[in-house]
């Protein structure tokens, strides 16, 4: 990796800090400890895979690759669990990835948030409501005022404050005024 980095390779790298194995999450097929069941279904290991590894971390496209794959969304409780326990080992691990954390929090957060439309405890219209929502621009200038809020959300919401990416993520946006008010 370093070489990738002193080569100026930023793709290399970020697929490096993004890398997740099948076998990452295949470790939660089998129950553990006294659990009596699995955290996650063998069937939607690939799924859940391909949907971790994706480089595109816009809320948008990620609802929008969320409506594509409905199991996601319908099984959204295991996976968005899975997916926060992948953020903690990768935090707390004897080989950090605070990127990969962030990233399936992140993952995780969105997912959370798409199960919900899609059940219609928030908002209306289900998955297509909330892209709609998202896709709200302000008047006088189009902006997605509601994709900045809920990128805001999920880095607020992130558990591990001591992290220098938390650290980073909040020195770069807190001191941006929201421009969605005014």
């Amino acid at each position: 990796m370093f070489l990738a980095i002193i080569a100026g390779q930023t793709d290399c790298v970020s697929l490096i800090n993004n890398f997740l194995s099948v076998e990452d999450l295949e470790y939660f097929t089998k129950p553990r400890g006294l659990e009596k069941e699995p955290r996650l279904s063998a069937a939607l290991v690939p799924v859940l895979h391909k949907f971790a590894v994706s480089q595109k971390l816009s809320p948008i496209k990620i609802v929008m690759n969320l409506q594509d794959n409905m199991v996601l969304v319908e099984n959204s409780k295991s996976l968005a669990n899975v997916l926060e326990l992948l953020a903690e080992a990768n935090v707390k691990g004897k080989e950090m990835n605070e990127v990969l954390a962030m990233k399936m929090h992140y993952l995780a957060f969105i997912l959370k948030k798409c199960a919900r439309w899609h059940n219609s405890l928030e908002g209306k219209g289900g998955i297509e409501g909330l892209i709609k929502y998202l896709t709200k621009g302000r008047s006088s200038d189009g902006f997605f005022i509601n994709e900045e809020d809920l990128v805001r959300q999920a880095i607020k919401e992130f558990d591990y404050h001591e992290c220098t990416i938390f650290k980073q993520l909040v020195q770069t946006i807190a001191p941006v005024e929201k421009v969605g008010y005014f």
